[in-house]
This record gives C-alpha cells, structure tokens and sequence, in this order.
C-alpha cells in the first residue's frame, strides 16, 4: 500500500509543477512585445524650404517658399499635420506670337491638412533593412489664399478669387532614428490648385488660363516632443 500512495503522491506534485508553469507570466512573450518608440515623441514642429515648379511654368515663373507644420504622431505609421506655406510667382506670359507680357505676380498661400504615412511601420513584421533612413507617403486637403498684383497695360485684365481648395500628395524621404527627437528629410509633393487665374485679352494673344498647379521639391527639419 505504500508504494501506490508514493507514486499517487509524486504524480499529485508534478502535476501541481506542471500548473504553475503553464499558468505563470510568459517573460519571454513581455520581452518580444514590440514597444511603441513614438509614444515620447507624439508632437512635432516642422520647418521646411521648398522650390515650386508650376505645371504651366512657361507663363507661372518656378519660385521658392517654405512653411511651417505642426503635427500629433497617431501611432507609429501614421501622423497628421496641419501646416500653411508662403510662396510668390512671377506671371510673364508667353504670346502666341512669340512675345513676353508681364502680368503681375501672384502670392499663394496654401493651408492644409496633410497625413503622413511611414510605410516601413505599416506592417512590423516585415524588416526594413535601413531604420535611418523611412520612406514615407504624403496626402493631403486644404485653401490656398491667392492674391494676385496686376502689372498689365491695358486692356489685358486678370480675374480670380480670392482662394480655392488644393490637393496634395506625394513622397518623401526621412533621416533619423525613429525615436530621435529631431529628424531631417525630403519631400516631393504635387498640388492641385482647384481655382486658376483667367487671362481676358481682346486680341486673343495671351493664354486664357494660368494653371496655379504646381510640384514642390523640399527640404525639412523636424523637432519631437
């Protein structure tokens, strides 16, 4: 009769051993928990110079400008920003003739909301050999302000609103460590300018249209916090 209370007894504690690992907190698990190295950085304040290239560059003189953003991390691959730009464009339009008018200069000031998307966050699970170096995606919807200074002899006349909506989006480049409180990066964004300037010239000579669209190269640099 002992040796069964003995073997019952030794099975009685193995079987309680063999609860107690299965049942206590996986450590190994906690350590290979990916943490979230955006939490401390959730804010930002970005400072970016830019050199504008108009769709219609043969009548829209290319220009430089720069801006300033204010973004909120939402999670690791995804940041919103709100930002507005300053940019001023020559407006020499070519005649069918051949000749050069002056029109004036346009000042552009787009405001917007934009989301910027690290798609090398999107999905963890595949590596991403070069973590200095993120390419992102960029979108966007704003206004832009315009304010148009005519310059044109008469009877040549501009006519325009005062602003229209936009549409941005492109890609870019960041520089720095994921969690670095200060990045750099470049950016090349297309924005579509819902409203254009309208040319009325009697002889027909001129262009009827300015396109206000242009592309923007640029160049930034962002403080986290």
């Amino acid at each position: 009769m002992r040796l069964p209370r003995a073997i019952a007894l030794f099975l009685a504690l193995a079987a309680s051993s063999a609860y107690a690992i299965d049942t206590a907190p996986d450590e190994g698990a906690e350590d290979d928990k990916e943490t979230d190295s955006y939490i401390p950085n959730r804010f930002s304040i970005t400072l970016h110079g830019e050199y504008d290239f108009f769709l219609q560059s043969r009548d829209v003189d290319d220009t430089g400008g720069g801006g300033l953003r204010v973004g909120f991390r939402v999670n690791r691959w995804a940041e919103l920003e709100f930002g507005a730009d300053y940019l001023i464009t020559g407006l020499p339009a070519h005649g069918h003739d051949g000749s050069v008018v002056d029109l004036g200069r346009a000042n552009l000031i787009p405001i917007y909301l934009q989301v910027r998307l690290d798609i090398t966050h999107i999905d963890a699970k595949i590596p991403w050999p070069l973590p200095w170096c993120r390419p992102m995606l960029i979108g966007g919807l704003g206004f832009a302000s315009l304010h148009v200074k005519e310059e044109a002899d008469a009877p040549i006349d501009l006519k325009h609103t005062s602003g229209g909506p936009i549409v941005r989006g492109g890609a870019g480049v960041e520089f720095g460590a994921a969690d670095a409180r200060v990045t750099f990066g470049v950016e090349w964004i297309y924005t579509w300018v819902a409203h254009d300037i309208k040319v009325d010239d009697p002889s027909g000579n001129l262009p009827g249209r300015l396109n206000m669209d242009y592309w923007s190269l640029g160049a930034y640099v962002s403080l986290r916090f």
